[in-house]
């Protein structure tokens, strides 16, 4: 296994270290911080600076510090669409989402399976269902789905 690498957290630099396994060093306090994880199973860290606390996925601080981003990335994706893995070998910049589906989007009832509504958008399911357009996005991509009355399929 190879070395881990820290580099600085882009804009915190002087307080955090992030290395490449998403771990998160707090120079200040001289210790490993502990994430949390967010409703959509993204583990997050909150960071200080003058005073004022800020919450960021951890997924999203690897890669600011150690995958070039070109000016159209905008998404962090997991490979292997595990959120809690957020080594930099997991991650990729993608395009910026703009919501748009390649084929029409089923929303069915979990249990019955029973179409309930379709639509051309990730964003338009979201508008009818509640759940994020990324966590639903995600659910299609992986086939993992989301724990609450719906599935998403694409056909």
């Amino acid at each position: 296994m190879k070395k881990e690498q820290w580099l600085p957290v882009p804009d915190y630099g002087d307080k955090y270290e992030i290395s490449d396994r998403g771990r998160i060093w707090s120079r200040h306090c001289n210790r490993l911080l502990c994430p949390f994880t967010d409703a959509d199973g993204y583990l997050k860290i909150c960071l200080y600076k003058q005073g004022k606390r800020k919450a960021f996925r951890v997924h999203r601080l690897v890669a600011l510090a150690f995958i070039p981003k070109s000016e159209n990335d905008y998404d962090v994706h997991h490979r292997d669409g595990s959120r809690d893995k957020n080594h930099v070998d997991n991650l990729e910049w993608r395009e910026a989402f703009h919501g748009v589906v390649e084929e029409n989007l089923m929303i069915l009832d979990a249990k019955s399976g029973e179409l309930v509504y379709y639509c051309f958008t990730y964003k338009q399911a979201e508008e009818f269902t509640g759940i994020s357009a990324n966590l639903i996005k995600n659910a299609v991509e992986t086939g993992v789905q989301p724990k609450c009355k719906w599935r998403f399929e694409v056909f």
